[in-house]
């Protein structure tokens, strides 16, 4: 099927008729030009060498017929080499102008990309989102964004930041088909963020067409790390079942700070001052502090860092289907059936991205964990 196809593909069969061309004029130029005693002309090559140069109007001048018949079929053959190469060059270029516009439209496959983020839905801060993630977090990792919005909207985030790999794909991420094109497969995070009013969907609809989206990219790639916005919290339960691996419930933060600040003052202000600044990030833990305890994480964090306060952990990090997996078997490697049921209770306690602020000196450190850290601006008279 696949050579029919180029058979039957129009610049192949352009492709064919010149090079037919470009044989059948070498063997008469050289059967020619031979007879005449043409010193230039002393093989089937060089025909072919002169047919090439005369089709692509380069014409070096180091081989020219002298006979008749041969300056004819040179005529002939320069007509006919600059009308086909004009076509050629105009399917080429028919062919990326075609190219660019599904490009920008947001309708062509992505290849050869892999480890990338994709971002599922627009928000009309999309551009702000991602304005604070580049100037905050500087990295190579690929950026896909994934919906529906016009593509001139995407089109105005790619060309802002030119200088990042941002691609669009126009499409739900309800569609399998769609997913596919982002690369779902090679993906390693999936954000989903929740469609802002404008579109027409409450927060019922929202929120499961969120749930239907996270098992479709879950039953795809069971490892990629999904984290999605939560409109109402009555539908918590729903995006855990559906193995999601964060659930950001949006606007909770905002009610958080406004009832400590009934209470308190200054609360948003030291929120902002960790996030805004980037004074408060979230790091892997080496492999060789696992299963030690926290007080070697600490003496660890005082040789690597300075000016910085380790406020704790995150424990189960990462895709959580992953982790409950990878807890049932330690759990299973018991012959005692009472410590068997014991360990798989506690595996139904697990929950995902679990932060353990200020553990004594003697906690366990678990695998799959982060520290989290403080890193003060102020410096030391």
């Amino acid at each position: 099927m696949k050579l029919k196809k180029i058979i039957n593909n129009q610049s192949f069969k352009i492709f064919l008729f010149l090079f037919s061309i470009a044989i059948i004029s070498s063997t008469i130029v050289f059967w020619v030009e031979s007879r005449t005693g043409n010193p230039a002309i002393k093989s089937l090559f060089d025909g072919f060498w002169w047919t090439l140069v005369t089709i692509t109007t380069v014409g070096y001048g180091d081989i020219v017929p002298v006979s008749t018949i041969g300056k004819i079929i040179g005529i002939i053959t320069m007509f006919l080499g600059i009308a086909l190469l004009s076509m050629v060059t105009g399917r080429i270029a028919s062919l990326l102008v075609s190219q660019d516009l599904k490009k920008k439209q947001g309708l062509l496959k992505l290849k050869n990309i892999s480890n990338h983020i994709i971002i599922c839905g627009y928000a009309n801060n999309l551009s702000d989102i991602l304005e604070h993630y580049i100037k905050n977090f500087p990295s190579d990792i690929p950026l896909v964004l994934l919906n529906t919005s016009p593509p001139e909207k995407n089109s105005k985030i790619i060309e802002k930041f030119i200088n990042r790999d941002i691609y669009y794909i126009n499409g739900s991420h309800l569609d399998e088909t769609t997913l596919k094109k982002a690369r779902i497969e090679t993906a390693q995070k999936v954000i989903i963020l929740a469609e802002s009013d404008e579109n027409g969907n409450n927060a019922i609809e929202q929120d499961t067409k969120t749930v239907m989206s996270i098992i479709t990219i879950k039953n795809i790639n069971q490892k990629v790390y999904v984290a999605a916005q939560l409109l109402d919290i009555k539908y918590y339960s729903y995006f855990q079942n559906a193995k999601c691996d964060e659930i950001i419930i949006k606007n909770e933060i905002d009610k958080l700070i406004l009832s400590y600040s009934i209470h308190s003052s200054g609360v948003f202000n030291i929120i902002n001052e960790f996030l805004n600044k980037n004074n408060l990030i979230i790091e892997n833990i080496p492999e060789t502090l696992f299963h030690k305890p926290y007080s070697e994480l600490k003496k660890y964090i005082n040789h690597q860092y300075e000016n910085t306060i380790l406020i704790g952990l995150i424990e189960n990090t990462g895709n959580f289907y992953q982790r409950k997996k990878e807890a049932i078997n330690e759990a299973q490697k018991t012959a005692d059936i009472s410590m068997l049921v014991n360990n798989l209770q506690q595996v139904k306690l697990l929950k995902p991205n679990k932060p353990i602020f200020n553990p004594s000196d003697n906690y366990i450190i678990k695998k799959n964990s982060k520290f989290i850290l403080l890193i003060s601006n102020e410096k030391s008279e």
